[in-house]
């Protein structure tokens, strides 16, 4: 499937946590996590395939399809260099 995020959407693709051997994943205590852009809106200032910090705790208006999320950039925090 292929999403093309629209106006001030971007598509982001989360970098694994790491896990136990167990499986279990070991969770930090920051409210931020990180991700790779896959897609970006026509109004979104980021670029494909960089690397950001981005809110846990997003709005109402994202959506998880297929283990990537769909984000307002808001929620963005900061670009990964």
């Amino acid at each position: 499937m292929k999403i093309k995020p629209l106006r001030d959407f971007v598509l982001i693709e989360p970098i694994k946590k790491e896990t136990t051997k167990s499986g279990l994943y070991i969770e930090d205590s920051t409210d931020h996590t990180t991700g790779i852009v896959k897609a970006v809106g026509e109004d979104v200032s980021l670029e494909k395939g960089d690397t950001v910090l981005y809110n846990t705790f997003i709005s109402n208006s994202a959506c998880l399809i297929e283990k990537q999320i769909v984000l307002k950039e808001e929620d963005i925090v900061a670009i990964i260099k």
